[in-house]
């Protein structure tokens, strides 16, 4: 991966992140999305109107459907590094892993999200 593409993907795998996080459950439980939404978006109720409760994020979803399909372990690796706000030697403790195994998991996963970004990309 050359320079460009390193930044090209870091900035993507940033921006997922910040998406991500504001997804997670908020310090007291609860969700970030509005109860009306989850009971719609699970189908228990329909909206009256044709107006979008929460706007959708067609890069950050691209970018998460290509993660969920990596192995755990790299999966992991790429969520915490991307979601958590912590020190990199932090991180590595989290995922129980050497700082080796850490960095080619990390890179590893980077490749994984350019080459499946490059082939949605070309199918558009």
């Amino acid at each position: 991966m050359n320079s460009e593409d390193k930044a090209y993907i870091d900035a993507l795998l940033t921006y997922w992140g910040r998406w991500a996080r504001s997804r997670i459950i908020s310090g007291h439980g609860y969700s970030s999305e509005s109860v009306e939404y989850r009971l719609m978006r699970d189908g228990m109720i329909s909206s009256s109107t044709d107006n979008h409760i929460e706007p959708s994020d067609d890069i950050a979803e691209s970018v998460e459907s290509i993660i969920v399909q990596m192995p755990t372990k790299m999966k992991k690796v790429v969520k915490i590094e991307y979601i958590v706000y912590a020190s990199r030697k932090h991180k590595q403790e989290i995922c129980r892993l050497g700082r080796r195994q850490y960095e080619d998991l990390l890179t590893r996963g980077r490749n994984w999200v350019l080459m499946e970004f490059d082939k949605c990309s070309l199918d558009i």
